[in-house]
């Protein structure tokens, strides 16, 4: 299995990465992730690769949402008070 495990980390990326924006679509490669580890020799390594991975998925999703509207409201907020 380590000979095709970075193949499967690769298709999950590319999965994420070439889907259109769907709400579910964040539920795939996290799953993918922590299910990977499981079944490879080494578990430690793919373990960190996964947590590396996860993050880095979490990191573009906040990236696409952007600012929320409730940030916006407290800002706005604090400038019309004196």
């Amino acid at each position: 299995m380590p000979d095709i495990t970075a193949l499967f980390y690769i298709a999950i990326m590319a999965f994420y990465l070439l889907h259109k924006n769907e709400e579910g679509k964040i539920l795939v490669p996290i799953i993918g992730f922590a299910a990977i580890p499981l079944f490879s020799n080494d578990y430690w390594l793919w373990f960190k690769v996964s947590v590396g991975l996860g993050i880095y998925v979490l990191m573009v999703e906040k990236a696409k949402a952007g600012y929320t509207g409730g940030g916006a409201v407290s800002r706005a907020r604090s400038r019309t008070l004196p």
